[in-house]
């Protein structure tokens, strides 16, 4: 996530917001810069129509959809101040075997994996919204 690209949004779109609202609250994991980072944009809009609300930014850049997601599940359900609401910025249009995320229920691979600890997030009182 770039922060000055945050910065300039806030700028150009809520120009009465302060300063301080173009600001992410917490940055878990290794932040990617450069044009074409679509959670760049999901940030942007998101925090733009909320000026003022705490947001945190969760970036996983391994682009294995179901490592990425795994990782990600795994970090907020050990995480007890996790945020409450949610939302993904990353998918696949298609059989998931095609990229790589193989696993049955059986033999617990990394898709049933992902998807218990994605049921295990929605348990909790959060919300999770994926797009």
């Amino acid at each position: 996530m770039e922060k000055t690209d945050l910065v300039a949004f806030f700028k150009q779109f809520v120009p009465s917001a302060p300063a301080s609202d173009a600001v992410v609250n917490k940055f878990v994991g290794t932040s990617a810069v450069g044009e074409g980072i679509e959670a760049q944009l999901d940030i942007q809009y998101i925090m733009g129509v909320a000026p003022g609300v705490k947001t945190d930014f969760y970036e996983q850049m391994i682009m294995d959809f179901c490592a990425d997601l795994k990782n990600w599940t795994t970090i907020l359900l050990a995480d007890s101040d996790a945020p409450l609401v949610h939302s993904v910025s990353y998918g696949w249009q298609g059989n998931l075997t095609q990229i790589g995320c193989k696993g049955t229920r059986t033999s617990h691979g990394a898709f049933e994996r992902t998807r218990e600890d994605t049921a295990g997030v929605c348990t909790e009182p959060p919300s999770l919204h994926v797009r």
